[in-house]
């Protein structure tokens, strides 16, 4: 996976003395579409509860991705699939966080 943090993104975790970041990437399959969201948030997770960890420059990157199936009634944590670049910026003073599986 290609992983790029925006400078920004950076410089917003250094003012709060942050030096993790999580990402919580959610693909939702319902029928022939699938749906994807990406959220990022200051702060380490729990390796226990799925998150992989990734040394980004001085920073430290948690992440996973979640599969919610139409029909299903809770989401399952998968490490099958993986994004081929993961992007991590600011906008308007938030977080935003943007995957691609291409």
């Amino acid at each position: 996976m290609d992983i790029d943090i925006d400078a920004g993104v950076r410089r917003a975790l250094a003012e709060v003395r942050e030096g993790a970041l999580s990402v919580e990437l959610t693909l939702h399959f319902c029928g022939g579409l699938v749906t994807k969201d990406a959220v990022a948030y200051p702060g380490a997770e729990d390796e226990a509860a799925g998150f992989q960890r990734e040394r980004v420059g001085d920073l430290d990157l948690y992440w996973r991705q979640r599969l919610v199936v139409e029909g299903s009634t809770a989401s399952r944590v998968s490490t099958e699939i993986v994004p081929r670049h993961l992007r991590v910026r600011t906008k308007d003073g938030m977080l935003s966080a943007q995957a691609s599986y291409e």
